[in-house]
């Protein structure tokens, strides 16, 4: 098995709101990425889009770094989320940390929810399916695994 790629550090911690450019409430954690991971961002979004064919996706100019790809998997959990039926508004976004070691890039991730649990949940079924497209497996194993 590959190694990880995306890991997300306990404890995460829910704010009631207005606090890094959110308005409402949001789940703020940090995330080890591995360098490069960003390799895989168009394996990623050809998946995802197969899975959840209107979610709206910001489009990148140029290459995009670690948190540029952490951005990525935050707009796949908001329409992960929306797809449940709960309405989100920002998808959230991901801040470099300026750690870096040889082993991974650490990013702030700043999820916006009206639901810690069920918001994590979206995180945690995304990473996953991240991981399948990471790792190599076929973006047919997906359809195993629904996102609501």
């Amino acid at each position: 098995m590959a190694a990880p790629f995306f890991l997300l550090d306990r404890p995460w911690r829910e704010l009631p709101g207005l606090a890094y450019g959110q308005r409402d409430a949001a789940i703020l954690c940090k995330a080890a990425l591995a360098p490069g991971v960003q390799a895989c961002l168009p394996a990623l979004d050809q998946a995802m889009a197969a899975w959840l064919p209107d979610a709206v996706l910001d489009p990148f100019s140029g290459v995009p770094n670690e948190a540029g790809f952490a951005t990525r998997v935050l707009q796949w959990v908001a329409a992960v989320v929306r797809h449940a039926g709960v309405p989100l508004f920002r998808p959230g976004h991901a801040r470099p940390m300026g750690q870096v070691d040889s082993r991974a890039v650490y990013v702030l991730l700043v999820v916006p929810c009206l639901d810690a649990q069920s918001t994590m949940a979206a995180l945690t079924w995304a990473l996953s399916a991240c991981a399948l497209v990471f790792n190599g497996a076929a973006t047919g194993a997906m359809a195993t695994s629904s996102p609501a």
